[in-house]
């Protein structure tokens, strides 16, 4: 028993430590197809943040290509207890979903990356939206989910009229296959951004758009401390709970065992009071058994000796009678041989 309360006052141990450990960190998970500019999106945050080079040359940014590269979930720090998280893309195997998926529900805010040259949103990232509705409570998604529309530099200036309608059918895809009315929503140009950081053209880095996406995460990373201090009592609170009811079935296992055991060691002991009495019983019968015969054999010796000593005194009044009559003979002279 003790070793099993052990086990479980060790595994609320390292439970405890590693929700305190979460809940130091704030998670911005990214998700999306390969090569719609996730990893790029979260690559212009960092280089707003000053955490990277204005160039895409910085050894330390998410790995960005045209084929999939991110085959496992990578964090980079955006700011104190803040962590960008690039997990793989949609199209990714089975055992990359599942990493991905795991992200998601530790993430405080998922950022879904579409490229509007793409146009609406596919079959595969409407299904894969409707996953990451089962990682996050309904009536909390919408503020833990938003949408980010990639596009190029030319984009911004000569389809105009085309994002404006990308954006509203996204928006009706989202309300009617998902169920989130007025989704949050941005349009960004990263390599708009990385030209106007390179060659030092303020204007052209604002109209990218992903300072508008720098905004709106930093201005909810408060609420998101909030939440997940708020998520890590909760938590700690279960994981209390769960021990306590361990404790107490282990409790009412011992208590169990222990009432069996005596339940047995009553049965015992009954048994061997009842062994007891018996032979008692047997030694009492034997030694009466015993007194018995010895007060007979004392009683037949008794009637020996009174037999005996009878016969002693009959003899002895035998032979003192003859004598006397010889006497007698003697005395009168008639006495003969």
């Amino acid at each position: 028993m003790s070793t099993s309360i052990n086990q479980v006052l060790s595994d609320l141990e390292k439970k405890l430590n590693e929700i305190n450990a979460m809940k130091n960190k704030i998670y911005i998970v990214n998700a999306g197809i390969t090569n719609n500019g996730k990893s790029s999106t979260f690559n212009s945050l960092l280089r707003l943040k000053g955490k990277l080079k204005p160039d895409a040359s910085d050894e330390m940014a998410f790995k960005v290509k045209d084929v999939r590269t991110t085959i496992k979930n990578k964090e980079i720090e955006y700011c104190s207890g803040v962590y960008l998280l690039d997990t793989p893309g949609l199209e990714a195997e089975d055992q990359d979903e599942k990493i991905a998926l795991d992200a998601y529900k530790k993430a405080s805010l998922i950022v879904f990356v579409h490229k509007i040259r793409a146009g609406e949103l596919h079959a595969d990232e409407i299904k894969w939206i409707s996953d990451i509705q089962k990682c996050i409570p309904a009536d909390e998604l919408k503020k833990h989910f938003c949408i980010v529309l990639t596009q190029k530099e030319d984009d911004i200036q000569n389809q105009k009229g085309r994002l404006d309608t990308i954006k509203t059918k996204v928006r009706e895809q989202i309300r009617d296959y998902c169920g989130l009315k007025d989704v949050t929503l941005f349009c960004i140009a990263n390599t708009t951004l990385e030209k106007g950081l390179r060659e030092d053209k303020k204007k052209l880095s604002e109209i990218s758009g992903v300072y508008e996406l720098k905004e709106y995460i930093d201005e909810n990373i408060p609420q998101y401390r909030k939440e997940m201090t708020s998520r890590a009592e909760c938590m700690i609170e279960k994981a209390k709970e769960e021990a306590r009811k361990k404790l107490r079935s282990q409790l009412q296992d011992a208590k169990a065992e222990m009432n069996c055991k005596r339940s047995e060691a009553n049965r015992r002991y009954k048994k061997f009071q009842q062994d007891l009495n018996t032979m008692v019983e047997a030694q009492d019968r034997m030694q009466a058994n015993c007194q018995e015969k010895s007060a007979k054999l004392n009683s037949s010796r008794e009637k020996v000796r009174q037999l005996e000593a009878q016969h002693s005194t009959e003899n002895g009044k035998g032979l003192g009678g003859v004598a006397e009559a010889i006497l007698k003979q003697i005395n009168t002279g008639n006495y003969r041989k």
